[in-house]
């Protein structure tokens, strides 16, 4: 009797434990997905996110990998992304971040059908992860391997090869691009600075467009369209700094975010080392003085 009211005692335990699990991932907002080296470092990041309003568990590559199947492939990029499909449908999640550089978050390299091999045909695609719904109002998944051919993401002229993916993402995605834990301190140290300086009153309301007009043919078009963006969101045009043609200068792009920005947007045509016409290059960022000022790239 004693072992049956323990067995009772331990049921009634692992049902709550459950209920209460269950409970807890249906409140998630965010999911963080990282090496198993990283997990600890990843978990105070979680518990920042958590104290400051937005739910976040942490689910680790290699626990992906031993529950989930995948579903355009069978690596383990196919099973992450089944797992933040899983997270979407079931706990309707919004935000995930891959912590960890693609040695350790593989990232799924996307075919693109390009007669400028310069580059090579295939590029790390994070969008991949965050594509997991087909928008055709069936709920359709959204899969990069159509034809199964091992090629994802081919959108080219021969249409008889394309995988058609939707190519429009269903949860917000970043990465942490760090290869070890100093790395990935020093980044999570960075978010937390970034949020706690977010509320003061200056800078975090200005914005810098940028437009490389000699350098793009349709930058005209682009910088015009971001104003747009900018004006719907609400954002004055009192706190937008526009740095277009002749005012485009390494300089006046330097002294912009120096002093603090919120946002910096640049339309033109760009390079491992720099923003072409600006001159804006790897060393004028390397340089830079705006201290915990970090602004958003766009």
């Amino acid at each position: 009797m004693r072992d049956m009211t323990g067995l009772i005692t331990a049921i009634a335990a692992l049902v709550f434990l459950l209920i209460t699990s269950i409970s807890a991932a249906e409140e998630c907002e965010c999911i963080i997905i990282t090496h198993p080296d990283f997990v600890g470092e990843c978990k105070i990041l979680a518990d920042w996110k958590n104290n400051t309003g937005i739910s976040t568990r942490v689910a680790d590559t290699t626990w992906i990998n031993n529950n989930f199947e995948g579903f355009d492939g069978d690596d383990l990029q196919a099973k992450i992304k089944n797992f933040i499909y899983y997270s979407h449908d079931r706990d309707d999640i919004m935000y995930v971040i891959l912590a960890g550089d693609v040695d350790r978050v593989p990232a799924r390299y996307a075919y693109v059908d390009d007669s400028n091999q310069g580059d090579g045909r295939y590029v790390p695609c994070d969008l991949y992860y965050a594509d997991v719904i087909f928008r055709d109002g069936m709920g359709t998944r959204s899969h990069w391997d159509m034809n199964g051919d091992g090629l994802y993401g081919a959108m080219g002229p021969d249409l008889a090869v394309n995988d058609t993916p939707d190519m429009r993402p269903d949860v917000s995605i970043g990465r942490l691009p760090a290869s070890s834990k100093a790395e990935l301190n020093t980044l999570i140290d960075k978010i937390v600075r970034y949020e706690i300086n977010a509320y003061n009153p200056g800078w975090v309301k200005k914005t810098t467009l940028v437009a490389d007009d000699g350098c793009l043919n349709n930058s005209e078009y682009l910088k015009d369209q971001t104003e747009q963006y900018f004006a719907d969101w609400g954002v004055p045009q009192s706190d937008i700094q526009k740095l277009y043609g002749a005012s485009c200068t390494a300089e006046n792009i330097q002294d912009a975010i120096n002093e603090g920005r919120r946002f910096v947007n640049y339309a033109g045509h760009g390079g491992l080392k720099k923003w072409s016409c600006s001159g804006y290059a790897n060393a004028d960022a390397a340089s830079l003085t705006n201290d915990q000022q970090f602004p958003l790239y766009l």
